[in-house]
């Protein structure tokens, strides 16, 4: 899931200027007494004391750390360029699972604040550049590669190894936020006084986790386009490859009939600006273009082709018609693992697709297919000779193996009462993670922590119309601040009562907005 990955925002960077302080900060210790400190975004006086500082941490006394033995690598200044401050670069790893980080420390002023971003798709490399425009800001930024080095698409590094698993499952978040705080203090001769954590994908699952897992961790969490059940997504992947699959080879849809798709549900569903603003209560179906006796199929679709967009709609389900995913959706009467209407252009987005536009070329969700069935699915790895087609949707849903991969629990009590806060934003074109998922989880979850009056002062959900998994080159508004409104929630107590969203040319122009309201759980009363 290249994708399933983090975005880097740089959009955001082209209009700093319109942004309050971005949010996402921690610090060594932001538990206890430093929890009560104030961070409004603002620089404080907090620099390094004497040349030479950044070089000391390389014997900085971190590998006695609880629970997070630390060594430091390297520790050098880099300069100032372009919209980065100069900073201290320290690179190192967290034994015993060899977890390697970066963190990046402004050598000028820094703004008492500790920022941690998730990694997306399966990791394997240390996303530090998604945390530029917090750098700017000026807080202490820190990135991982979740305990292994591999392209974020491949799986291998998996096979037979549950140390592993587990250190990209839920420990490598918390870890190096240990060990990223305590540097932090080291360096600035204080600890931060907020610590937030922010992720996409991957990256939205992790913020859960270590919300759940390590309430004390970070004072906030955004977590975007969560994948709450990563053994159930790779069985999405599975899905949707295997529907739309000829028996001799070859697909059934052609990412060259989407648009015709995607047409008809916007005329049906959606709004002038063509989005559909809520496709939850679009029923479009799409039999109403399934081609007539003796009507060419080029602006039509054929009755198998109707049959794969029907359960691209559905979701996973076996030979009887019984839903797979985890999460029954009950509580709003949604197919849980299911691609939502006004998704189609996003099915052959090449930074996910799911169907290849390129001859020759595999579809990113085949290519998960394959890792996640032979590595990620089952408490006992298929191994390399597996093969995804094999899946059995009647006898393998009852044998994913959540241990590592599984969001934790709903109840996330102790994370409000240590003064968490977490924001969770879903697109609706998600192509990559079923969005009922998120809504589902989040219905569950006001429900587990008191309903929705005791939820809303510190959990709150946006949903944004019109936008693929992580907002991954998106034809609608989905670029949003989400950091400045979780520096407010947590130093002014203001929940987010709207969020924005903008779009914005190549030259960095905005071409749209869409305010955003919360999502209302059917809990809320």
């Amino acid at each position: 899931m290249r994708p399933l990955l983090r975005r880097a925002t740089p959009t955001l960077a082209l209009v700093t200027a319109l942004l309050l302080a971005v949010a996402l900060l921690p610090g060594p210790g932001a538990t206890g007494a430093a929890k009560t400190g104030v961070l409004d975004g603002s620089r404080s006086a907090a620099t390094a004391r004497e040349p030479g500082a950044c070089e000391k941490l390389l014997s900085a006394p971190v590998e006695q750390l609880k629970g997070a033995p630390t060594r430091v690598e390297t520790a050098a200044v880099v300069a100032a360029k372009g919209d980065l401050p100069e900073y201290c670069r320290v690179t190192g790893y967290v034994a015993p699972h060899q977890i390697r980080f970066e963190l990046r420390l402004p050598t000028g002023s820094w703004n008492g604040g500790y920022y941690q971003t998730g990694c997306g798709g399966l990791c394997g490399n240390v996303p530090i550049e998604g945390c530029g425009t917090a750098l700017g800001r000026g807080f202490a930024v820190a990135a991982e590669n979740t305990g292994h080095t591999a392209d974020s698409q491949d799986a291998l590094w998996a096979y037979g190894d549950k140390a592993a698993k587990a250190a990209f499952g839920y420990l490598s978040p918390h870890v190096v936020s240990v060990a990223g705080k305590a540097l932090t203090k080291i360096y600035y001769g204080r600890a931060a006084r907020h610590a937030v954590f922010e992720g996409c994908s991957n990256g939205g699952r992790q913020g859960i986790e270590v919300a759940s897992r390590h309430p004390e961790d970070f004072d906030g969490v955004i977590a975007r386009d969560p994948v709450l059940h990563a053994p159930q997504v790779g069985m999405f992947y599975i899905w949707v490859t295997k529907v739309n699959r000829r028996a001799g080879g070859g697909t059934i849809l052609p990412a060259q009939k989407l648009p015709l798709i995607h047409k008809a549900v916007v005329a049906a569903c959606g709004g002038a600006d063509g989005v559909i603003a809520d496709p939850f209560r679009c029923g479009w179906d799409p039999g109403r273009i399934q081609c007539k006796p003796g009507q060419g199929s080029a602006t039509c679709l054929t009755a198998a082709q109707v049959d794969v967009v029907r359960k691209f709609y559905a979701g996973p389900s076996d030979s009887h018609g019984r839903a797979l995913y985890p999460v029954d959706g009950k509580l709003r009467g949604l197919p849980v693992g299911a691609l939502q209407r006004g998704s189609e252009l996003e099915w052959a987005n090449p930074a996910l697709d799911l169907i290849s536009a390129a001859p020759g070329k595999k579809a990113v969700a085949e290519i998960f297919a394959g890792g996640f069935y032979r590595y990620l699915l089952f408490a006992k790895d298929k191994g390399p000779t597996a093969n995804y087609l094999d899946f059995d949707f009647d006898r393998d849903p009852g044998l994913l193996d959540n241990t590592y991969f599984g969001t934790g629990s709903r109840d996330l009590r102790a994370f409000h009462r240590a003064g968490g806060r977490l924001l969770l934003i879903q697109d609706l074109a998600d192509q990559a993670v079923p969005p009922t998922s998120t809504t589902t989880y989040y219905d569950e979850s006001v429900a587990a922590n008191g309903g929705g009056r005791a939820a809303d002062s510190w959990m709150r959900l946006f949903t944004v119309p019109g936008t693929p998994h992580c907002d991954l080159v998106s034809s609608a508004p989905g670029v949003i601040d989400a950091l400045t409104a979780m520096t407010q929630w947590i130093t002014r107590g203001q929940a987010p009562a709207t969020l924005t969203a903008q779009q914005f040319d190549s030259a960095g122009h905005v071409t749209g907005r869409r305010t955003l309201t919360p999502y209302r759980s059917t809990h809320h009363r």
